[in-house]
């Protein structure tokens, strides 16, 4: 996995800091043991997290609420925020970047627009967005904070694209243990890859972890909600036609988007 210039680093300090390769792989691994072994004790289908709050807060907010605390113990422990948080390899360049996160949000305002909302009560909707708010930080803190941030420290950008985006995918293969269909499994895999590397893109364009954050928490709780009651569909939204523009656009924005970045020599902008 090499590119004319993806191995050489202009940004100062792009081989320092704290956060190694190891030590993403340690907190990829204790996120990923926490969230499954809370999971499984739940003895809550997949299928059936949405149908009560019960099921939302042993399923969801629980394993990924302590998977968060556990990630920020590992954070404070290290003295890794600032180089989480912050983006070395800053571009705004090319100018389609700039609309991957208004593409987001349109699928977001969209997905909730046509909610099926005589489904939910106040209880399961507060459950839901402060469950994806958590899953916002900790899928991202993890993927495009410890996994990318110490995936460049062994690899050129092109290999801790991949290697960031790949596991975030392969993250979601977990969910065959819980009891979600082969098929859906492999497809939530394949689209966890892209619009992991979407996120990539939103780091890499607003030079900071935060706006993926916020971005793929809204992503999940719009999809959740759109999906309806008793529906777990944490991956797009296709319940209406209008959902088809914005997700198109942002997969041929995030690929075209991902062979100009991964082309580029970095333009050293540190972030603000």
């Amino acid at each position: 996995m090499t590119s004319p210039h993806a191995s050489d680093r202009s940004t100062p300090g792009a081989n320092s800091g704290v956060v190694t390769f190891n030590r993403g792989l340690i907190a990829l691994a204790l996120y990923g043991v926490i969230f499954v072994v809370i999971q499984l004790a739940s003895g809550v289908d997949y299928d059936e997290i949405t149908e009560t709050t019960g099921n939302l807060i042993s399923f969801v907010l629980l394993p990924v609420g302590v998977g968060v605390l556990a990630l920020a113990a590992l954070t404070v422990k290290w003295g890794a925020a600032t180089e989480l948080l912050s983006e070395p390899e800053r571009t705004r360049k090319p100018v389609i970047l700039a609309f991957l996160p208004v593409l987001i949000v349109l699928y977001g305002v969209l997905a909730l627009a046509t909610t099926p909302w005589d489904d939910w009560n106040g209880s399961l909707i507060a459950l839901i967005v402060i469950g994806t708010i958590l899953v916002g930080i900790g899928e991202e803190l993890v993927y495009r904070g410890y996994v990318l941030v110490g995936a460049r420290k062994r690899f050129n950008e092109v290999g801790a694209w991949f290697i960031s985006s790949a596991t975030f995918g392969l993250f979601h293969g977990l969910n065959l243990i819980t009891g979600q269909a082969v098929g859906t499994t492999v497809q939530q895999i394949g689209t966890a890859f892209l619009f992991g590397s979407t996120f990539y893109l939103v780091r890499r364009w607003s030079g900071t972890l935060l706006l993926p954050m916020a971005l793929h928490a809204l992503w999940d709780c719009s999809t959740f909600l759109h999906a309806g009651r008793g529906e777990a569909d944490a991956g797009v939204a296709t319940k209406d036609a209008a959902m088809s523009l914005p997700i198109s656009l942002l997969v041929i924005f995030t690929i075209v988007g991902l062979v100009m970045v991964l082309r580029r020599r970095p333009e050293a902008q540190p972030a603000a």
